[in-house]
């Protein structure tokens, strides 16, 4: 279910001001998606989502090859339990 940022409530918010893993998907040149858990934080007085990676990633490169003329950029946060190589029990 989609959620404009100017729509969210208070259950909402309160998720987004916890600390959560989550999965980035962006489209590699070719059009194929390409998804990464990522590190965020969600600003609510600006309604922005910083997502934590570094230069020269795949998802920073994917987002670099659409071009500069992308000033918003839709995506989705979708909850993530536990982190990369974590067994469950």
């Amino acid at each position: 279910m989609a959620i404009a940022p100017s729509d969210l409530g208070d259950d909402a918010l309160a998720f987004l001001a916890e600390r959560h893993l989550a999965v980035l998907t962006t489209l590699r040149p070719g059009g194929e998606p390409h998804a990464a858990p990522v590190g965020f934080g969600y600003d609510a007085e600006e309604r922005v989502a910083r997502v934590i990676t570094f230069e020269g990633s795949r998802k920073v490169r994917n987002l670099d090859a659409a071009g500069e003329g992308r000033v918003a950029i839709e995506v989705a946060v979708e909850r993530v339990l536990g982190g990369a190589g974590r067994r469950r029990a």
